[in-house]
């Protein structure tokens, strides 16, 4: 009984005519078998392809604008970090885990918000800090956080999210230039001044 030729997708038919050109199209293939076109063998090798192929573009977008006041744009110390992320970090009741973007003279770029979490932590991946330092160009990152409990001081967890944090950005070219945490009442502490980092 005489097999039953599919029709083509056209994605199939695409990838065809770049292996079979115009002028072998209608040709029998020297392993073919006799009275069956080379291409109807080559289509049934091949893996059904989809219809349509979704296309991905990458972007950065500007959720935002937070006032700097008399800041200067260059970071020039964890007293200058801390001063800006008070503001940004201000009425919050959860640890909110952010990085600065700096460009190669330490000029900020930019805030990104990395993650938000409990009373007591939030969830942090290399991947979700580094994203947004890639589409910004950024040459170096500073991390911060804030402490809900208002005691500034680093945890363990701290210093072993920032070690890590340290690593991927060493394989990526972006250094990790500080970690600072807030806390309340103007106060802050800098793993980098700590000797944590």
């Amino acid at each position: 009984m005489p097999r039953r030729q599919e029709k083509p997708s056209p994605a199939q038919e695409n990838f065809e005519h770049l292996l079979f050109p115009e002028g072998q199209r209608a040709g029998l293939s020297p392993s073919s078998k006799e009275g069956e076109p080379a291409q109807s063998l080559v289509r049934e090798s091949l893996p059904a392809l989809p219809e349509h192929l979704p296309i991905y573009g990458v972007k950065l977008v500007r959720t935002g604008t937070i006032a700097r006041g008399e800041q200067r744009s260059r970071m020039n110390g964890p007293a200058e970090v801390a001063a800006l992320l008070w503001r940004y970090f201000q009425d919050t009741d959860r640890e909110h885990f952010a990085a600065l973007l700096l460009d190669t003279k330490n000029q900020l770029i930019g805030i990104t918000t990395v993650s938000v979490g409990d009373l007591s932590s939030a969830l942090v991946h290399p991947r979700e800090v580094f994203k947004p330092a890639i589409l910004s160009n950024a040459a170096s990152v500073i991390l911060a956080h804030n402490h809900p409990s208002g005691d500034p001081q680093p945890s363990p967890e701290d210093v072993a999210t920032t070690r890590r944090l340290q690593e991927a950005g060493q394989i990526l070219g972006i250094e990790v230039l500080d970690h600072v945490v807030i806390g309340d009442a103007s106060r802050w502490a800098s793993l980098r001044e700590k000797g944590l980092m």
